[in-house]
């Protein structure tokens, strides 16, 4: 289940929407376990690997002295 959790996920979706059925943002509270992976993949796996963050301009905030870079 830890490698292969897709075929849990599916049969989650196919019980909560029926067969052809649309996922809405209400949906998610019905499908813990769908929304678990979703969350876990999101942690798991970076979007964009090595986008460097930086600001435009010098920045203060909380206190703290951010150089533009």
């Amino acid at each position: 289940l830890c490698l292969f959790p897709l075929g849990k996920v599916h049969a989650e979706i196919e019980q909560v929407l029926g067969p052809g059925g649309l996922p809405t943002f209400e949906d998610r509270k019905n499908m813990p376990f769908t929304n678990a992976v979703i969350h876990e993949v999101q942690r798991f796996v970076t979007l964009l690997p090595h986008v460097p963050r930086c600001t435009s301009t010098d920045t203060y905030f909380k206190g703290y002295f951010i150089p533009k870079v």
